[in-house]
């Protein structure tokens, strides 16, 4: 009987790691990798960090999907109609994941703030060849030059604030869209296409940003 107990307990621990390598793998969509330039007094400071990184980045790509889904509706409305309860359901649902990621960056950067950087993680970061990168991985050059500026520096902080900083642009035009919606309207189609060019452009810079830093973790 121990030995089964024992057996048991062992199978468990293994499926608990697998389940943690699994996670740290498949999480590399949004700024992931960044929590390893602050492990100030080791795990402490480590895991809260990548953790706000990881849910900030889940809440993001939440609202980007429903906002995909919405401008598909949007798309269709000359063949499937316009049913406005659902729009705002949708929208709702855009803002509120929004908001939840915002709420969460604040968190993020307050945290980085007051952690010390990994001063040999930033080094790497600086030195790193960005021009080759960019070159081998046929880059959106617009996008990566923006993301390198921070990551060039060092400034993971920086791009932290930055992505607070797009996710407000991104909720103010959802809230004029749900104003619009709210009163039986449909949003200015220049609204729409200013909110999925922004999200794109985000989406892109989070995900350069995570191909840096997994590139460097995993040399």
């Amino acid at each position: 009987m121990r030995k089964i107990k024992d057996l048991i307990a062992k199978m468990l621990i293994g499926c608990l790691v697998l389940l943690c390598v699994n996670l740290n793998v498949n999480a590399r969509f949004f700024v992931n990798g960044s929590g390893e330039g602050y492990p100030g007094d080791g795990e402490k400071s480590y895991i809260p960090i990548e953790n706000y990184v990881i849910d900030g980045a889940g809440y993001f790509l939440k609202g980007y999907g429903d906002i995909q889904k919405f401008l598909n509706l949007f798309e269709l409305q000359d063949k499937d109609g316009i049913d406005y309860y659902d729009w705002q359901t949708v929208v709702n649902s855009a803002w509120s994941n929004l908001n939840n990621a915002a709420q969460i960056y604040n968190l993020l950067i307050k945290k980085a703030e007051s952690t010390s950087y990994n001063e040999e993680f930033i080094s790497r970061l600086i030195y790193f060849k960005y021009s080759d990168f960019f070159k081998e991985n046929d880059l959106n050059s617009i996008i990566f030059n923006k993301c390198e500026d921070y990551l060039k520096k060092g400034d993971i902080t920086g791009m932290y604030k930055h992505t607070l900083a797009e996710f407000t642009v991104i909720i103010d035009m959802l809230s004029n869209v749900k104003e619009d919606l709210s009163f039986n309207k449909l949003p200015e189609l220049s609204i729409l296409w200013k909110l999925n060019e922004t999200c794109a452009e985000l989406s892109l810079f989070g995900q350069y940003a995570s191909r840096v830093f997994f590139e460097i973790i995993e040399k």
